[in-house]
């Protein structure tokens, strides 16, 4: 039962197991977290511990602490909203989905056909991958590769042989 915890457990205990056994499929898993397998993807340098929250709905860790020798705001943005006065602009561009280095790749920007310019800010914890065009773990992202990848978008604009639609 997902929820339902055996006493004498720790907060971060009970809220890993919680976080694994609801996401596991077929969950029937009881959540007593003793036999947690947690994927590969949930170990990824201990960025979940930020985001896990106990049953009792308490921050286990608080928000942004340290997490395995890596300072939110140091190591990868931390913005709350889209800076603003950021200089990208769609001028010149293709169509199509855009990472600031400017604001460390948080930030992603959507050009369309006309000009105009939509601003979005990914999750914390994560940056706008350029050549995978969605926001991505930030220890997964070269964001300073990324203009050299903007060229990408022109295949949005191809047919399934490559042929310009």
């Amino acid at each position: 039962m997902v929820g339902q915890f055996a006493y004498g457990k720790s907060r971060q205990q009970r809220a890993i197991s919680l976080f694994v056994s609801s996401s596991r499929e077929g969950n029937n898993d009881t959540g007593s977290g003793d036999d947690l397998a947690v994927p590969n993807s949930v170990r990824d340098p201990g960025i979940w511990r930020d985001f896990v929250v106990s049953s009792d709905g308490v921050d286990v860790n608080g928000p942004f602490q340290q997490v395995d020798g890596y300072t939110p705001g140091v190591d990868y943005p931390i913005y709350d909203s889209v800076p603003f006065g950021l200089t990208f602009t769609c001028g010149g561009k293709l169509p199509g989905y855009y990472a600031d280095p400017e604001a460390r790749c948080q930030v992603w920007h959507w050009c369309l056909p006309n000009g105009r310019q939509f601003s979005f800010l990914c999750p914390n914890g994560t940056v706008f991958s350029q050549s995978a065009r969605v926001c991505d773990w930030w220890f997964k992202v070269d964001c300073n590769d990324s203009p050299r990848l903007y060229g990408i978008n022109d295949d949005l604009y191809r047919d399934v042989n490559g042929n310009k639609i």
